[in-house]
């Protein structure tokens, strides 16, 4: 099933030596979890999309029950700002923590994105 969607990218976690496991935020389908497929790698198509706080258009495909892997993901707004300023970046990945702890996931909740 192919899932077009836009998201932030709430955090990122190494999968083997060049995946990832990426959390987004989505508009329509809550809190995700995607499995990237060589993204740390220098000649990956991804770039800087799945870098944390990044808001993207993503393509995803997989089944319904099962961890979706990226196809595509195109970079929407980057946040630079959040990321030059060390204390904003500490505040705000302090919140996404608590976001993921508080938030089930896969319920859409428009208001918060």
């Amino acid at each position: 099933m192919l899932i077009r969607t836009e998201g932030i990218v709430l955090k990122t976690q190494k999968y083997g030596e060049a995946d990832l496991i990426v959390t987004f935020l989505t508009s329509d389908k809550g809190i995700i979890n995607a499995f990237a497929k060589s993204p740390r790698k220098t000649k990956s198509r991804f770039g800087s999309s799945l870098e944390p706080l990044t808001h993207a258009k993503l393509s995803l495909w997989g089944k319904e029950q099962s961890l979706p892997k990226i196809t595509q993901s195109d970079i929407i707004e980057p946040f630079h700002q959040i990321r030059e300023n060390y204390n904003d970046y500490v505040s705000i990945s302090k919140l996404v923590e608590i976001l993921i702890s508080l938030m089930p996931s896969g319920i859409p909740n428009k208001r918060l994105f």
